[in-house]
């Protein structure tokens, strides 16, 4: 084990070698393993290795000579037929062997897995070496460091630089003046001076810091001279910018900052946090605010891990072992930020790998890895990232490149990574690089369409309709840079062209066009990608021609999420929920004659605490056979290691056409089959019949069917009061206070404070425009109602999914109006909607971007609402739903958070049952349900099916 392990570039191994433990001469680990400078000590037994953790335990307290105390111990159980292995054979054997038992212990005590073992290979093996070698700890410090030295070299840009050099450097970095630019602008300098410290290490032809020295102050002109070296050897990706900064530094200014880069970089490079990944984009969002107000987030490192491992796929692909295979492949993400989706992802193959990749980086940098961003030091630090991995290996050219966003020089429009919509489009433009500096020419390329492997993105989310917080700009996706609203006009009818009849769609947001884009690029028969996509994309109407596009063509889709109550987001600083996405594309759209798709909804308890993790997470996810949610019993454990540590459930779930995914963030898998089942109108087995197989014949047949297929929905509430651009009506009515005396009425808001019984009262009232026409006001008011549908509950403090009004009124903003329904059926529909059944039916569709909210459109409720089909009640079951809601519909119900002690509404659920002959464990039920995060906030545990 010990010569594979030597042969990893920069590593040293060595086994059971004396004189090595302080203290202790005759002591000798198995082995010990110098990863640049730092221990991790293996310790191995054969089976049943009962003394292994003694071992582990020793070995965790020595004092090595040269390398100090270990960073972590690992301890390696052999296959018992490895003693009879010859000394040529034993590395051939554990090469091919897929039944190591391994365990790793960190300097702080913290144990992966926590009990028991994980199972893997040599290469899983090599892996955790590599994923333990620079503790969080450490990680943390050196981030800490980083961010005082980001501070101190600001300070001196914004105070002593000067109007011109700031202004240089808005043009170099494409953004506006602020102190958030003065700030990349130093992270770009230090990240440039940790770059140059780490090569000086791996290159006797690149000097060291220290030799640049003048009595112990290294000189402006001479750091400029040692990059610009550095630069004509190779890595103008990373060079060019902080050249571009540092030289229009007076000199004064710029020996200072110089200073603070030099014990900043050796302070930090002590740590090890420089080998970490993310450690610039941690940094990087923290500081670029704009990325923010685009929606674009940094991928949290254990999430770009998992993505990478469901994505990507294990070491058991062959497809790993032939250098050829591995010279073919592409790998790309369009948004990449500061890289961590696509270090995550080369890594990946590295794990997978048996063979040294160092050999293969210039040709993997040169040829099978691309990646875009519209922020220069994005992709300044997306090449830093992936340089990072062997900085001593040079390459020629890369294709990490910066976009073009806003007007063209000869007339048009671009935008970004968007353009890439069109198959001729060119990812990279002949002559143009970073700072303009690089002293090879870029090669042009175009990246066609499905010609990548794999892809990788947690695209921007911004919407082209989000006109949140005071904004004055009319198309947000393209409010960077100083772009004025008239430009933002024209980039979004270009846009518009450019993704017609695509999956694209301005209310899902930027994520659908890069989605759109995917789908175009991704490479036909086995061709994979992994997105992170906001939380709606599994139910919103605006996203339902992407579902439709993967149910054509995609198989082996996955969807995974983090529970309600283990923080449901995998991007940094993001507010909103997310899932991730992945999917291989067919060879051929499916027909009516193949068998629909089916989804592997993957539940996680929380998120992944560490990368390794995370990657053991994603070999769990990928190898979990599933049973299938219709089935309503049962669901798959997902367990990592052998001692049955549990992290999450997954289920399979059936696709219906132009129907939202039945994906949704839940603590409980049985509450969501219990609702599948009831929208089909069928009852699951439940409460204490769950462990048995159900007796169909036995269970009811509920009447349910889509709203739209015997109602619809009112008006918008902007076709009621809106105004159009030009000043004239869009809704015949102004909305005015309430009074009595009006004719016409209105329901507008929720209140949790007053509507808290299915009769509720006309909130305002509606004046007609004095230049509205009589025949307008007339077809609005037409379409008033007494029932009306929630549009935005918020299940913790609100009481109705329907409400009832005695008077014909019209729904406004919150209570759009159900039209079409028999007046004979009006109390049925609204005592259903308010029972357990019709909220969890709700609940089901609905989206769930939001905490404790649930969202549905005036064309979701249409298109996408289970309800009772009050249709086909007989006579005599209408008569007893007249009955029970006369006798409760002035009740007071209780939020849905709190269901077991809501009599009210327990009242209503039993009238229920009784009318269509349900038989189900109310208890049960709502248990399960005040368990859910979603409704009551994670204040309580559910009890797991």
């Amino acid at each position: 084990m010990a010569q594979i392990l030597d042969r990893e570039p920069g590593w040293s191994a060595v086994p059971e070698q004396t004189r090595v433990v302080r203290g202790h001469l005759s002591r000798r680990p198995d082995i010990v393993v110098d990863v640049g400078g730092r221990a991790i000590v293996i310790e191995t037994e054969f089976p049943p290795a009962s003394g292994l953790n003694y071992d582990m335990d020793k070995a965790s307290g020595y004092d090595l000579r040269n390398l100090g105390r270990p960073i972590a111990t690992v301890g390696v159980v052999l296959p018992p037929d490895t003693v009879q292995c010859g000394a040529g054979e034993i590395e051939g054997h554990l090469m091919a062997c897929n039944s190591l038992e391994y365990y790793v212990v960190s300097s702080d005590g913290a144990r992966f897995p926590p009990a028991g073992h994980m199972a893997g290979s040599l290469l899983d093996v090599r892996t955790a070496i590599r994923l333990s070698s620079v503790p969080d700890a450490d990680i943390r410090r050196g981030y800490e460091v980083m961010a005082d030295g980001v501070d101190k070299i600001e300070h001196v840009i914004r105070e002593r630089a000067g109007d011109g050099a700031r202004d240089a450097m808005c043009g170099f970095l494409r953004q506006k003046p602020g102190d958030g630019t003065w700030r990349m602008a130093a992270l770009v300098l230090l990240n440039a001076c940790m770059f140059y410290d780490e090569l000086s290490s791996h290159r006797g032809d690149v000097d060291t810091v220290q030799s640049l020295s003048v009595v112990g102050t290294v000189d402006h002109a001479a750091l400029l001279d040692a990059w610009r070296a550095v630069r004509a050897i190779d890595y103008a990706p990373i060079f060019d910018t902080a050249i571009s900064v540092l030289e229009v530094i007076p000199p004064g200014p710029a020996n200072d900052i110089i200073a603070v880069m030099v014990s900043t970089s050796s302070r930090v490079m002590a740590t090890g946090a420089n080998r970490f990944v993310d450690f610039y984009g941690m940094l990087y969002q923290r500081l670029l605010y704009e990325r923010k107000f685009v929606a674009a987030y940094y991928t949290r490192p254990e999430a770009a891990t998992l993505l990478a491992g469901l994505t990507i796929g294990g070491c058991e692909n062959g497809l790993w072992r032939d250098q050829d295979n591995i010279r073919r492949l592409r790998i790309a993400d369009f948004a990449c930020g500061s890289g961590s989706l696509l270090h995550a992802a080369y890594s990946h193959v590295i794990h997978c790998s048996p063979i040294d990749m160092s050999g293969l980086h210039a040709h993997m940098m040169e040829n099978c890895i691309w990646a875009a961003d519209i922020f220069p030091v994005a992709t300044h630090f997306a090449v830093s990232a992936l340089s990072s991995m062997f900085p001593g290996e040079t390459f020629d050219d890369c294709h990490i490149y910066t976009r073009k966003l806003g007007p063209g020089d000869a007339g048009g429009y671009h935008l970004g990574s968007l353009d890439l919509i069109d198959d001729l489009e060119p990812f990279v433009d002949a002559g143009v690089r970073h700072g303009g500096h690089g002293s090879r020419p870029v090669q042009a390329a175009t990246l066609q369409h499905d010609s990548c492997d794999y892809i990788v993105m947690n695209p921007p989310f911004v919407r082209a309709t989000n006109h949140g917080g005071g904004r004055p700009d009319p198309v947000p996706p393209f409010a960077i840079r100083g772009i004025d609203p008239e430009t933002q006009v024209e980039m979004g009818k270009h846009n518009s062209r450019m993704f017609r009849d695509t999956c694209a769609h301005g209310h899902a947001g930027l994520a659908s066009h890069f989605m759109a884009i995917c789908n175009k690029k991704v490479r036909r028969g086995g061709g994979r990608f992994g997105l992170i996509l906001p939380d709606t994309f599994t139910t919103g109407q605006s996203w339902s021609a992407a579902r439709n596009m993967l149910a054509e063509w995609y198989d082996d889709i996955t969807v995974t999420i983090v529970e309600h109550g283990g923080d449901g987001t995998y991007s940094s600083d993001a507010s909103m929920h997310e899932v991730m996405l992945v999917a291989q594309k067919r060879s051929e759209g499916r027909t009516s004659g193949d068998p629909p798709p089916r989804i592997k909804f993957t539940q996680l308890d929380k998120m992944p605490s560490s990368r390794m993790e995370a990657l053991a997470v994603s070999k769990v996810i990928r190898d979990a056979g599933v049973v299938r949610l219709e089935d309503g019993v049962g669901i798959t454990s997902l367990i990592v290691g052998n001692a049955d540590t549990v992290v999450g459930r997954s289920v399979s779930c059936p696709v219906e056409p132009n129907m939202p995914w039945v994906c949704r963030r839940v603590r409980n898998i049985g509450l969501l089959q219990f609702a599948y089942n009831l929208a089909s109108g069928r009852l699951s087995a439940f409460g204490d019949a769950q462990t048995v197989e159900p007796n169909e014949a036995a269970l009811p047949a509920i009447p349910i069917a889509k709203l739209g297929s015997f109602a619809n929905m009112g008006r918008h509430h902007l076709d009621i009061i809106g105004t159009k651009k030009d000043g004239t009506p869009q809704g015949p009515f102004n909305k005015m206070p309430r009074s009595t005396r009006s004719k016409y009425r209105g329901l507008w808001n929720n209140s949790a404070s007053t509507q808290q019984s299915m009769i509720v009262e006309h909130d305002c009232s509606l004046e007609a425009k004095h230049d509205a026409t009589r025949e307008h006001v007339a077809s609005v008011w037409a379409t008033s109602g007494r029932v009306h549908l929630n549009n935005q509950v918020g299940y913790r403090a609100q009481r109705l999914i329907a409400a009832y009004t005695e008077d014909r009124v019209l729904g406004g903003r919150s209570w759009p109006n159900v039209v079409g329904l028999d007046e004979k059926h009006e109390k049925a529909f609204t005592a259903w909607c308010n029972s357990t059944f019709g909220l969890l039916l709700y609940w089901f569709v609905a989206g769930g971007q939001q905490r404790g909210r649930g969202q549905m459109g005036v064309d979701s409720f249409r298109k996408t609402f289970p309800v009772l089909d009050v249709r086909q009640l007989d006579d005599g079951s209408l008569t007893r739903f007249d009955t029970l809601f006369d006798a409760t519909c002035r009740a007071r119900l209780g939020p849905f958070s709190n269901p077991a002690g809501d009599r009210a509404r327990r009242r209503i659920d039993e009238g229920v049952m009784r009318i269509l002959g349900m038989g189900v464990d109310l208890d049960v039920l709502y248990g399960w349900i005040g368990g859910e995060p979603q409704f009551n906030g994670g204040s309580k545990q559910a009890d797991r099916p």
